[in-house]
């Protein structure tokens, strides 16, 4: 930047030169032309008469002729001049010889290259000036993007405390929109006036540097009048030898002039090809300016006009300068206003924060607890892995009892997986890498071909459609094994004279819940806890006996007098096994053991809500049974069953959390299964759909009567680039390097910020521990894969990886199965169409049989299935059999031994219905404006009162409304997938959302 500047500099001075040397000879010239002077005109008569090469006839004739032009030109040049140029001619004319007024010339360059330079000195602190402005510009940019973010986790905390209050939602909602809307209109204002100063510094520097090239053109072009002079000084050497030193002095100026010309070439030759290219050419032009002498001084006027014009873009530069800053001075002013009301808005914040920490203060108890309960399981870690090997042997002895029934009712077990679960794209980083959005991110997500998902049953027109545009367009409600469809529709808990009464939680202080929490953890070494009982009434002890018992499971308490004074004393009644299992001797004999209740849950999966139960409730995980995992982005109704936990803290916990209700208690002496339920029954809403109201009719019905193919839905293989089938493979394979580098390596799109940095980790350094530290949830199967390898080292990973929980392992292998399963249905389907061929397998029983040709008139393509592979199925007898066996053997499997060395890892293998038909199938076409709507009426709106969401006859965008069931391990999904005829993949559907929504 700062050789650039003097280049300029440089540049400026020789141009001034010049034009001060150009005008000063043309100046003499015109002022000896019009001196009538005899005096001066013998000299010249004495100068010719005594030359010995005389000045051609031609020559002089037309130096008389432009006389009288000269001196028409000289009035204009003098009228153009300012103050400056009118003294100087008066002095130049004032001297008589060229070399005085050849040294007036060089003071006065003199002069103005002084004033250039103290020009170029307030030229940089301007510059120096405009780079603290943009550092103040970045520090405001910084500034308001904390403000942006301090904005969004105000937005998150409002949401919250809407839920509680309806009153302070409106107000808060109300005030953020409109600080909102201030920030906006002052960030916008900010930035458009940045970007106006940005455009005129951008216009004035282009104007700059347009100057500057005509000045260098100016330059060139003086150069050649040079040229033209010292010929005429050679003519005249003859006459006046007394000149030639003085000649060769400015020749030598002129020499020193072009080397430090080349030197500046050679440093710059790359910026200054352009020049050197045109001044070749005016090289060539410099031969045609020798013929136009008499133009030259039309030239200089009009050199002149521009380098004032030159001079006054300079004040102008100043004036936007000065302007810039004025304007700078007042968006400081305005920053501090804006200060304020940030400040005022964050004394705001915390008085919502002081009323917010008011209403979950016994939330932020229970957090404390919950943080002692991991202390305490991080200490029971240990304890844990010395019993593994006390477990394996008991494993050992178990495996040995059960036979192949079992493991096939495991695969069946397991076949009843979530029926839809799905990644939110909100709780992804993207948010990270670079601004990609959650689309950009998807991209690199698995579609539908990639998993052999490939064809429809149906012939209709397909038509688009938005899915789970909102969590709450998708809702799901278990269907029991009586069959009937469940519902929250009873918050009230059955009387039972021996539960405490709810404000149990109430009698004891933070203290006294410390001290008792200590003990319930062995971390008391007295053992005891002894609460005194201040208004010693019956019922006030009864009632902590009660708060003890119920909130502390473990612990027994009793009565003792101590002078005078009568204390509660609590001490645990059956050592550390208490914590283990639920309390046994405080739970009625008459009441069942498990408390079963309706959940109702919005935007989280079964398993996380399992675990915020547990953490609620201070109970293991595995006390919470279910019947099947639902969606996560989605509202589901299902049956859970608690564990010797009374319907009276189950519904406390409808008070303290969000998106969950419970309700429908009764006390049952059995707990729920995996797979007991029916089925369950959707109601989806598709919005912006595209299709006409005939297409539509169309599509359900063909959904109503044929179905659609039974497909292993997308949330089966995983969002991720790395698919979960692959893992399987590898499991399979035994090729467990390979199984750690596909869980653990760097994949590219949509995942969590600190899921990205431990992947990095572990490519780079390879170091489990290392990698766990960048984990701060440490139960996903990457955190649990990892503290399996700090543990058990890098070369044993079967048992590293045998620490992630069964299911999770199991998911990876069945993934695998749905992957081939999915394929060779695709294939099938394509060979043979839609209709049952011999050698096809259908069920008669509990067992399958292949179709021979005079049974194939019996069965239709709903009965037939097809096998996932394992060691106790069998496979159609067609080519799709063959089909099984060779993608097994392109993998480096064996088809004919499906029993892995671990016994988890074997695949009995199961039967799937090649097409399913939908039961009690509705829909509807509606009409909406908002897109923020929900347009299903839940059950939690129903037990509030609200009113159905109602539909305008003519709106905006349509959307279809559509219920059925579907039976267990069936994808919804899928169904909607033949209705729309297109993909289902969240890389689809999240690129559909984003075109919509621009």
């Amino acid at each position: 930047m700062e050789t650039s500047i003097c280049d300029i500099s440089e540049e400026l001075n020789r141009q001034l030169e010049d034009i001060i040397n150009t005008y000063g000879s043309g100046a003499s010239s015109a002022q000896e032309s019009t001196n009538k002077e005899p005096e001066d005109d013998d000299k010249v008569e004495s100068d010719d008469t005594n030359s010995e090469q005389p000045v051609t006839s031609d020559a002089s004739v037309a130096k008389e002729a432009s006389v009288g032009k000269e001196q028409k030109l000289e009035k204009k040049i003098i009228k153009g001049l300012g103050k400056e140029a009118t003294l100087l001619m008066q002095s130049l004319n004032k001297l008589n010889t060229p070399e005085e007024k050849l040294e007036v010339l060089f003071k006065k360059y003199a002069e103005l290259l002084e004033e250039h330079r103290s020009e170029q000195k307030q030229l940089k602190v301007l510059q120096k000036k405009q780079t603290l402005i943009m550092k103040e510009k970045d520090h405001l940019q910084s500034e308001h993007s904390r403000a942006i973010l301090a904005r969004s986790k105000l937005e998150s905390l409002c949401r919250e405390l809407q839920r509680h209050n309806k009153t302070l939602k409106e107000k808060t909602l109300q005030r953020s929109r409109e600080d909102e809307e201030k920030r906006k209109e002052i960030t916008t204002h900010f930035q458009n006036t940045l970007i106006d100063i940005q455009s005129q510094i951008e216009q004035h520097s282009d104007r700059n540097n347009k100057l500057c090239q005509e000045n260098s053109d100016l330059a060139e072009k003086l150069k050649g009048i040079l040229d033209q002079y010292e010929q005429r000084e050679e003519h005249l050497n003859k006459i006046f030898k007394h000149r030639d030193l003085q000649q060769q002095l400015v020749d030598a100026k002129l020499e020193q002039a072009n080397v430090m010309l080349k030197e500046a070439e050679d440093c710059h030759q790359r910026e200054k090809e352009y020049l050197l290219t045109q001044a070749a050419e005016w090289k060539l032009q410099s031969k045609i300016l020798k013929e136009q002498d008499t133009l030259m001084q039309k030239q200089l006027t009009l050199y002149t006009e521009k380098f004032e014009e030159f001079q006054g873009t300079m004040t102008k530069s100043n004036e936007v300068f000065a302007n810039f800053k004025q304007e700078m001075d007042r968006m400081s002013k305005k920053m501090k206003t804006l200060e304020k009301e940030t400040t005022v808005w964050r004394t705001r914040f915390e008085s919502c924060n002081k009323a917010l920490l008011d209403v979950i203060e016994e939330k932020v108890v229970q957090d404390k607890e919950f943080e002692c309960f991991q202390l305490k399981i991080q200490r029971l870690e240990k304890l844990c892995r010395a019993l593994q090997d006390e477990r394996t042997v008991l494993y050992k002895k178990i495996s040995e009892i059960r036979g192949t029934r079992e493991e096939k009712k495991e695969e069946e077990e397991e076949e009843e997986m979530p029926v839809e679960e799905e990644s939110e794209g909100e709780e992804l980083a993207g948010q990270g890498q670079g601004g990609e959005s959650f689309a950009d991110m998807m991209k690199h997500g698995l579609t539908e071909k990639d998993v052999g998902i490939l064809k429809f049953v149906s012939k209709h027109e397909g038509f688009s459609g938005i899915l789970k545009e909102r969590y709450s367009d998708f809702v799901v409600h278990e269907i029991s094994k009586e069959g009937t469809i469940l519902h929250l529709d009873d918050l009230s808990v059955p009387v039972d004279s021996e539960d405490p009464p709810l404000d149990v939680s109430e009698v004891l202080t933070e203290e006294q819940k410390k001290q008792l929490e200590d003990l319930q953890h062995f971390k008391n070494k007295e053992g005891t806890v002894s609460l005194e009982v201040l208004e010693d009434t019956k019922e006030k002890r009864t009632l902590l006996h009660q708060a003890v018992k119920s909130l502390f499971p473990g612990l027994e308490t009793k009565t003792e007098e101590r002078e005078g004074r009568r204390f509660i004393v609590a001490y645990h009644a059956a050592g550390k096994k208490a914590l283990a299992a639920p309390r046994k001797h405080s739970w009625p004999k008459s009441r069942g053991n498990f408390c079963h209740c309706t959940l109702y849950k919005e935007n989280k999966d079964t398993m996380e809500a399992i675990n915020v139960l547990s953490k609620f409730l201070r109970i293991k995980p595995n006390l919470i049974s279910y019947m099947g995992t639902k969606d996560k982005r989605a509202i589901t109704v299902q049956r859970i069953a608690v564990q010797k936990i009374t319907a009276q803290r189950l519904s406390h916990l409808n008070t303290c959390l969000m998106n969950f209700k419970l309700g429908n208690f009764s006390y049952q002496k059995h707990p729920l299964k995996l797979g007991e339920l029916q089925g369950n029954h959707f109601t989806v809403v598709i919005r912006n759909i595209s299709g006409s109201n005939e297409q539509v009719e169309q599509a359900m019905i063909s959904l109503r009567e044929t179905g659609f193919i039974n497909y292993y839905g997308m949330q089966r293989f995983g969002t991720t680039a790395v698919p979960t089938y692959q893992v399987g493979r590898a499991i399979l394979q035994g090729n467990w390097k390979e199984v750690i580098d596909l869980i653990l390596k760097p994949r590219p799109g949509a995942e969590k910020g600190y899921l990205v940095q431990c992947r990095e980790e572990w490519a780079r350094s390879q170091d489990p521990e290392a990698a766990l530290r960048k984990l701060p949830v440490k139960r996903c199967v990457e955190g649990q894969l990892l503290r399996g390898l700090s543990s058990y080292g890098k070369n044993n990973i079967i048992a590293a990886f045998g620490i992630i929980p069964r299911n999770n392992r199991l998911m990876y292998i069945h993934s695998y199965q749905s992957y081939m399963w999915n394929n060779l249905v695709s294939r099938r389907i394509e060979e043979f169409g839609l209709k049952a061929v011999p050698g096809d397998l259908v069920l008669r029983g509990a067992t399958a049989e292949p179709l021979s040709k005079s049974e194939v008139a019996d069965y239709s393509i709903h009965d037939v299935v097809m096998p996932l592979p394992g060691f106790d199925v069998i496979y159609p007898t067609h080519t799709i059999g063959d089909g099984y066996k060779e993608m097994m053997e392109a993998d480096g499997l064996d088809i004919n031994n499906m029993r892995h060395k671990i016994r988890d890892y074997s695949l009995s293998g199961a039967y799937r219905k090649i097409i399913t038909r939908p039961q009690e199938v509705s829909w509807e076409v509606i009409s909406y404006d908002d897109l923020k709507i929900p347009l299903v009426h839940t059950d939690v709106e129903k037990l509030e009162g609200k009113l159905p969401p109602v539909y305008p006859k003519e709106g905006q965008y349509r959307a279809l409304r559509m219920e059925f069931s579907l039976p267990p391990s069936c994808y919804a999904t899928m169904a909607i997938r033949e209705v729309l005829k297109m993909d289902t993949s969240i890389k689809n559907q999240t690129q559909l959302n984003t075109v919509w929504l621009r």
